[in-house]
Order: C-alpha cells, then structure tokens, then sequence
C-alpha cells in the first residue's frame, strides 16, 4: 500500500515538474533579431528630420520675438534683455505647439526610407538610443541653422535704443536752457558713438524746419563741420564768421533753409580725454557773436552732462 502511494507521489510530482516545463518554455519569448545598422541609422534619420524643424522655428521666432519685444516694450518700458529673451521665448515654445503637427506632417511628405523593424526590434534599446540620437542631432542642427538670421540683423540697434532712450532726459533741457542763456538761435547736443565713429543728436522740438521723419541727425567724426572738427581736436571752436571758415558744412543749412553766420562748440570730455560728444549753439542773436562768458558756461555745462552720460553708458 505504501509503496502505491508512493508510486502515485511520484508521478504526480514528474507531471507538475512537466508542466511548469512547458509554461517556462512557453513564457520566455522568441529571441529577437537585432537591427542591423543601417536600419538603425534609417530610424535614427527619420527621427531627427521633424526635430530640425523644431529646432528651427523655435530659435528663429525666439530670436525674432525676443529682439522685437526688446526693440519695443524693452524700449518703452526698460525691460531687461534677459526679460525680452524669456517671452521670445514663450511665442517660440507657443509656437511649437500650435504648429508642431504642420511640421510633423511636412517631414512625411519626404517620404524618407523606412527601417522596416519588427514592434519587438523597436522596443530594443538600441532602437531607442538610435532615435534618441537622430533627435538631439536634428534639434541641435534646428537650433543652429535657425541662428543664421542673426547675420541679418542689427544686433546693437536695441542697445543703442535704449541708450538714447537714456540720455532723452538730458537731451530736452539741456538743448532749451543752454539756447537760452547764449542767445542762440539753435542748439545741439551731439553724442558720439565710439564704434561708427559718429556724433548723433536729436532734433529740438521747436525745429520744425527739419525734415520728417528723421528726428536725428549723425555726423561723421571726420565730416568737414565745426562740431566734428571740435570733437575730433578736443578743443573749443568760436568762430564770428562761418562764411570765412573752409570748414563749415552748408549742407544741413540748404535742407533746413537755415543760415548759419556764427557758432561756438564746446567738446564733451571727461577727466581723462575721452571723447562724449559736443555741444554747439548757433547764431548768437546779440551782435559780435558768442562771448567768453558763453564759452565759459559751455565748459561747465559740458563737464556735468559727461558725468552723467558716463554713468549712463559705462553703468555706474
């Protein structure tokens, strides 16, 4: 009897180990076939063309955004650049949502060449890392290739807006109380830019007689004119006759209609020589033109404004 028990023990035990055989056997999955590499190459390319697109709209319309909303509200209500960049950069990431499927359905129309991989081949890790591969590529070429446009455009135009903008608030009173009190019938205050080697100012409000729309008028440093001339030697310039001097420019006189007859400029200077700008005024209206004592106003009002355009420009 025991030994039937046993018998019976036995078999049982073999059939149960049979059977968990045949379900580890049917359990563990068919090996599969790697991807050769051209099929990984293959997949990685057809994941890195919708990313170049990506890439490229999204720095293109950053870089343009930010630079417009810099040029304009960075302008008008003295944001910072770094603020400008960052909502560039909303309109670029919004831009991607509403227009990635436009995108994504373009790089189907290339009609690229298909690995041609099994669901199982494209769940393997080389798979993926191949995809991820051809994305990061594509999205950095994107990227790149969407930094082209910065060869187009005026990269410094923003900072010298918001530099003017500055120095908006000396131009105003310095050009209507320094008219003032030399009695002339014109003032100016040219600042220079260094890089172009230009003076530039703003027009005053009550010069009506300069053509629009330009407001501003630049000088080259080497331009036969008085206040170049002044600016480039670093020295006073009074002068009771323009007619008898070969340096006056006439050019500005036949678009205004102005005749200059007499003028005194003054350079902008600070304690080591370096070269703000110029202040002229023109026409004195009392006989025998602009005196010591306007020459001696000018040097001082000259010292403050390159005090302030120091600290304006060099950001102390």
């Amino acid at each position: 009897m025991q030994t039937a028990v046993r018998t019976a023990m036995a078999a049982r035990t073999t059939v149960a180990a049979s059977a968990r055989r045949l379900c580890a056997a049917a359990a563990t999955p068919a090996p599969v076939e790697a991807p050769t590499w051209h099929q990984l190459f293959l997949h990685g390319r057809l994941a890195a063309v919708p990313f170049v697109g990506f890439g490229f709209m999204d720095n293109i319309i950053m870089i343009q955004a930010g630079d417009a909303i810099d040029a304009t509200f960075g302008v008008t209500l003295g944001l910072s650049t770094l603020t400008a960049a960052a909502l560039g950069n909303v309109c670029s990431d919004s831009s991607g949502v509403l227009f990635g499927n436009f995108i994504e359905r373009a790089s189907e129309r290339l009609n690229l060449a298909q690995a041609k991989m099994t669901v199982a081949q494209l769940k393997l890790p080389s798979t993926k890392r191949a995809a991820m591969v051809g994305q990061f590529v594509g999205v950095v070429c994107g990227c790149c290739l969407g930094m082209t446009n910065l060869f187009f455009m005026d990269l410094e135009a923003t900072e010298r807006l918001k530099m003017a903008k500055k120095l908006d608030t000396i131009f105003e009173p310095v050009i209507r109380n320094c008219k003032s009190m030399t009695d002339a019938e014109r003032f100016s205050l040219y600042l220079y830019d260094e890089d172009k080697r230009e003076l530039w100012t703003r027009v005053s409000v009550d010069d009506e007689n300069i053509p629009s729309p330009s407001r501003i008028i630049r000088l080259s440093l080497d331009a036969p004119s008085r206040a170049a001339t002044s600016a480039k030697s670093q020295t006073l310039i009074n002068i009771a006759d323009v007619k008898a001097d070969p340096r006056h420019d006439g050019s500005w006189d036949k678009k205004t209609g102005q005749v200059t007859r007499n003028l005194l400029c003054m350079p902008i200077l600070d304690d080591d020589g370096k070269l703000y700008g110029c202040l002229q005024a023109v026409n004195k209206r009392a006989a025998g033109g602009f005196t010591t004592d306007d020459e001696k106003l000018l040097t001082m009002v000259s010292s403050h404004i390159s005090m302030f355009v120091h600290a304006v420009m060099d950001g102390d």
